[in-house]
């Protein structure tokens, strides 16, 4: 029952939104067609999105800690990788894509602890949020004018940053830091199952902390993040051309943005995203931020349909091994 009034919520809270922009005027269905008539512009995002899968899915493989990352396991990576965010498209809940996503994984190689494939999603969500925040810091850098609360804004984003930087170079210290909270968890925990979870999870970060894999992992995070700003920045030049903004503004707060649409309050981000890319693009000279999500989430929504395929041939896939 909860779960079903949190969804309704959901999608009330996205329609209300999307009907408020509407009656606003700042949703029209006239930059959806000038964005999506804009061969070069689908392209590229496309593209775009075809290397991110590539790239999250090696990262993945890094964070499940295989024993050895042949082009077989990768292509497998793809593909549940791809089916998973098909069905985040069509389900009303991601946590059903990410619950397929954790199963598949698990079977990939029966040597590893399939304890990995929950952590390998857990930590794939934190560096997509922490990559997302480097992105926002390096154009803040070279953006002139800003206000008392901007100015407020990049403070605390360039502490969070400096804080994770020295947690990843000093990392070895780190672990021996939360290692007197590891075993106070353990002595408190009394069935087995949650023991068993335990030793695996501190298994799993010494493996992780103790290797180049987190440093590779940041690194791509942070080079699939950057195509994810570049291709909204490309579509913000595209509905705008002409029109002068101020560009670092922009970068600066399209993946803030982005962070905003990932909150779990509404369907798909819809509603949400609309609103955070409205008012902050305004703050840069754009004042159609709305439609600018409009495009992205319509281009991003079609390359994921595809994601039925993958899921399909891995369905097919089981079935033969169940047989």
């Amino acid at each position: 029952m909860r779960r079903k009034l949190l969804l309704l919520f959901k999608f009330v809270l996205s329609g209300v939104l999307l009907y408020w922009l509407f009656k606003r005027g700042d949703l029209t269905l006239n930059n959806l067609t000038i964005g999506l008539s804009n061969v070069k512009l689908v392209v590229v995002v496309l593209l775009f999105k075809v290397a991110q899968l590539l790239l999250g899915s090696y990262r993945s493989a890094l964070l499940m800690q295989f024993q050895t990352i042949s082009f077989k396991i990768v292509k497998r990576v793809v593909s549940i990788t791809w089916a998973a965010s098909f069905l985040n498209c069509v389900l009303p809940s991601s946590i059903f894509g990410e619950a397929y996503r954790i199963q598949k994984l698990m079977k990939v190689d029966p040597s590893i602890n399939k304890d990995n494939a929950v952590y390998a999603v857990i930590f794939t969500k934190i560096f997509s949020i922490m990559s997302l925040l480097f992105v926002a810091t390096v154009p803040s850098f070279f953006v002139q004018s800003v206000s008392s609360e901007g100015r407020l804004y990049f403070y605390l984003l360039y502490c969070f940053i400096g804080i994770s930087i020295l947690a990843l170079l000093f990392r070895e210290r780190v672990i021996k830091m939360l290692k007197p909270l590891f075993l106070v968890s353990y002595r408190f925990r009394k069935g087995e199952f949650f023991k068993r979870r335990l030793n695996a999870l501190g298994q799993y970060h010494v493996g992780l902390l103790r290797s180049n894999k987190l440093i590779v992992s940041s690194l791509l995070s942070i080079v699939i993040q950057t195509l994810n700003v570049i291709s909204v920045v490309l579509i913000v030049m595209v509905l705008n051309e002409g029109v002068e903004i101020e560009i670092y503004k922009v970068l600066v707060s399209v993946p803030i943005g982005l962070l905003a649409q990932a909150i779990p309050i509404s369907f798909m981000g819809l509603g949400v995203g609309h609103v955070a890319f409205d008012k902050l693009l305004r703050t840069c000279g754009v004042s159609n931020g709305a439609d600018v999500f409009t495009v992205f989430f319509v281009l991003s929504y079609l390359y994921y349909l595809i994601g039925a395929i993958p899921m399909f041939c891995n369905a097919k896939c089981g079935d033969r091994k169940d047989d």
